[in-house]
């Protein structure tokens, strides 16, 4: 061994050659610049199914109305009234002026508030007045204060008052 050192024989370059020159380019890696979304679908499902079991689904709770002290005195001659009274767990039977009920199917009584409005209203009574009970829910009370709204025009309104 000449040249000292005990150590391995280290192989000798080859001289680079002209044209060797230039370091070989390294393969590029294509970019994608997608963002993948599947974790994230993932997260909001086992989100939606936590809240969906874990939510316990009421219908509108039984909210107690406060008395109302800065309500104003109204003359019935000058309303047309429909007045609602509780019939059932959810539903509530609605009554003309005379104490007559409206039909018990959603649709048709309606219907027969919107005709019953039109032809009540006049120019000497040109408001409604909505008379619940202090047990119809409130549900009731706004589904039929929008069947009336529908008949109004301009210049006419509709008052709830609750007992």
């Amino acid at each position: 061994m000449a040249g000292g050192g005990g150590g391995p024989a280290v192989p000798k370059r080859k001289a680079a050659a002209s044209d060797d020159d230039e370091i070989p380019a390294r393969e590029t890696v294509p970019v994608d610049d997608e963002i993948d979304f599947t974790p994230m679908v993932d997260i909001v499902f086992l989100l939606l199914i936590f809240f969906m079991v874990g939510t316990k689904i009421t219908r509108s709770p039984k909210v107690e109305l406060p008395e109302s002290y800065n309500g104003k005195n109204v003359v019935e001659k000058e309303f047309v009234i429909v007045a609602l009274r509780k019939a059932g767990e959810d539903a509530a039977d609605v009554l003309r002026m005379d104490g007559t009920s409206f039909s018990t199917d959603i649709e048709q009584q309606e219907a027969e508030i919107a005709e019953y409005i039109e032809k009540e209203l006049s120019s000497e009574r040109n408001q409604v007045l909505v008379k619940a009970a202090g047990d119809v829910r409130y549900g009731e009370v706004e589904r039929v204060r929008q069947a009336i709204a529908g008949v109004l025009e301009d210049g006419q309104s509709v008052h709830i008052a609750v007992r």
